[in-house]
């Protein structure tokens, strides 16, 4: 079980005519902001998600409502954060097309949720995903640097597997350590194992005829075991539980969907190859097979490890932690 969170209240509001212009609202009060500080905006990942990748990106992100996913979770741990009725400030990170904040912000109508990310692109998609929310603010930002916000502003920040795609991710955790009002939470997941990176990486391997070099982005750079908890310790943060989770990636029935959102992590270097997709695409599919695992519905597997022809093929496991980190009080 969680400790028990003491009773906080929200941030001052900022006066009507003075939010910066990468702050987007819907009305309501507004947690405190720095204003006497710059924004520096910096890039969290070596290639923000935007265009293509964007959709791509949001079709893999939709596998995280699954029943055994974090979005379920986190708002559980929200919940035990937050009293029914307070009026909690909410920061959620890395939002992508806007979760857990949309969850928690319907869920919690008297919360102010704040949904963030670096890409405008993803914050385009986050605004119209909690659309008709009035409890529901916008901010651009680089989660490396919430100078937009003051010391002690939030009750609680989300980040559902956001922490991957910063460059620096003990400052990272440090900002989110400072926003947080003493006793406040920080409620975030990350991945240990990932079926589709490993398929991806045989992929990679048979079109480049060797081991591939490290993806940009590495969906497991939080898995060693202590790690993400040394980071949370050196931020200042008191006390930390931690639960683990599985679910499937459901890739569909069409070839070309599976293997555009298995071979996400690396587009650009299959883009940049002469014939990249063309190699890489049967390689893949060829072995998608080796991954199929749904832990609810085995029966919709036949004898030899071939799916039902009528379900989407789900990949698996995808194993993630979930960190509920405390600030002292």
């Amino acid at each position: 079980a969680l400790p028990p969170s003491p009773s906080r209240g929200v941030g001052r509001s900022l006066p009507r005519g003075s939010m910066p212009a990468s702050m987007l609202r819907l009305g309501g009060a507004l947690p405190a902001l720095r204003r006497a500080t710059p924004v520096r905006v910096m890039s969290s990942a070596p290639a923000a998600f935007d265009g293509e990748l964007s959709m791509l990106y949001t079709k893999i992100f939709e596998q995280h409502a699954h029943q055994r996913g974090p979005w379920k979770k986190m708002l559980a741990a929200v919940r035990e954060a937050v009293p029914p009725g307070q009026q909690a400030a909410i920061l959620d990170l890395a939002t992508g097309p806007g979760e857990p904040a949309t969850t928690i912000a319907r869920e919690l109508p008297e919360a102010t949720v704040w949904a963030t990310d670096v890409s405008g692109d993803m914050l385009a998609k986050a605004q119209t995903r909690m659309a008709g929310l009035p409890n529901a603010r916008f901010a651009k930002l680089d989660m490396q640097d919430l100078s937009q916000f003051d010391d002690a502003t939030f009750d609680v920040v989300t980040v559902c597997y956001g922490f991957m795609f910063t460059r620096d991710k003990p400052q990272s955790v440090r900002e989110s350590h400072r926003v947080l009002k003493p006793g406040g939470r920080l409620i975030a997941t990350y991945w240990t194992e990932m079926a589709m990176l490993k398929l991806l990486q045989q992929t990679m391997a048979g079109v480049l005829g060797g081991v591939p070099p490290p993806f940009e982005i590495d969906p497991l750079c939080l898995a060693p075991e202590g790690l993400f908890h040394s980071m949370l310790k050196d931020a200042g943060f008191a006390t930390t539980e931690y639960s683990v989770g599985a679910y499937p990636f459901d890739l569909g029935t069409d070839p070309d969907t599976q293997y555009m959102l298995g071979t996400m992590l690396a587009k650009e270097k299959l883009d940049s190859i002469p014939s990249g997709h063309a190699k890489a695409k049967p390689i893949f599919l060829s072995r998608l097979n080796d991954y199929l695992w749904d832990p609810d519905i085995d029966r919709k597997r036949q004898p030899g490890g071939v799916p039902d022809p009528g379900a989407g093929v789900k990949v698996g496991p995808n194993r993630f932690v979930l960190a509920v980190a405390t600030k002292a009080a």
